[in-house]
């Protein structure tokens, strides 16, 4: 079996996830964003684009963590990875509802007809008779054979109902594949005053999502300069206890005498050592 066709397909279809997941990272966040200009990254992507990216964040982040284990609500990628599963989610189940509400009356209408509840009747009438041939007769007899024969070839009935119910399946599938490979626009990932109730609610957890992330950008932010502080006033101290060590002739004039100049330089050390200690 020649299986180099199939590996092709695999990393054609690996690559292009791959691809998708780039399109959104937590570098393209600034802390200075809302959830709205967040969102509006969005635009002239797909949902199939953005499902794809999603999918992948979701298996990163579990490729991390020990199996068992949580996701972590302090970790920026993890917080990373929860926003964009809402946000993609608001974005979907928002395009998709009323299609989903379709659905399902097409199969709410389907279980009621009475033409397809005789026909189900019958159809488990013959699976029956199809495991009772099988328990009799063994399943290598002509009975069980006959039995299954009838049972399969009366599943494929082409009875009205089924008729209508494959049809509105068939062109639901085709509606959602339109949906999922329609580029978006500001109105399909933004929120609006129309919103369901159940919109309004998966908002509120990408609302919840970013504000989360934005806060440990802003704390690692601070925990980066706090660190940069501490290397530059750590510095001025090593240089000065060097200056101490070799004072500068010409700073000595200054001074009127190295005494002075070195009291004046463990003055600015031991101020810069209790600056240390505040950071």
């Amino acid at each position: 079996m020649n299986i180099k066709p199939l590996k092709k397909l695999i990393s054609e279809c690996v690559s292009e996830i791959r691809e998708n997941y780039e399109l959104i990272k937590v570098g393209d966040v600034k802390v200075t964003d809302s959830a709205e200009s967040f969102m509006e990254k969005f635009e002239g992507k797909t949902l199939k684009q953005l499902l794809d990216a999603s999918s992948y964040s979701n298996l990163y982040s579990l490729n991390r963590r020990p199996i068992g284990s949580y996701a972590d609500e302090n970790d920026i990628q993890d917080v990373m990875n929860n926003l964009l599963m809402s946000a993609v989610y608001f974005v979907n189940f928002r395009k998709l509802d009323k299609l989903s509400d379709a659905k399902k009356k097409s199969e709410y209408e389907l279980e009621r007809n009475p033409e397809y509840l005789a026909y189900r009747k019958e159809l488990i009438n013959l699976g029956k008779k199809t495991l009772a041939a099988a328990k009799e007769y063994g399943r290598e007899s002509d009975e069980y054979k006959a039995a299954l024969k009838a049972k399969n070839d009366y599943s494929f009935s082409d009875i009205p109902a089924m008729i209508k119910y494959r049809k509105d399946m068939k062109d639901y599938d085709f509606m959602v594949n339109d949906i999922h490979n329609t580029k978006l626009t500001l109105k399909d990932v933004l929120p609006d005053a129309g919103d369901s109730d159940k919109d309004r609610e998966r908002w509120q957890s990408v609302e919840k999502n970013f504000d989360k992330l934005k806060e440990l950008m802003q704390s690692e932010k601070d925990t980066m300069k706090e660190s940069s502080d501490k290397i530059e006033v750590q510095k001025d101290i090593e240089d000065l206890e060097k200056l101490l060590k070799n004072p500068d002739p010409s700073r000595v004039k200054d001074y009127g005498s190295i005494e002075a100049y070195k009291k004046m330089l463990n003055a600015k050390i031991t101020a810069l050592k209790v600056k240390l200690k505040s950071l």
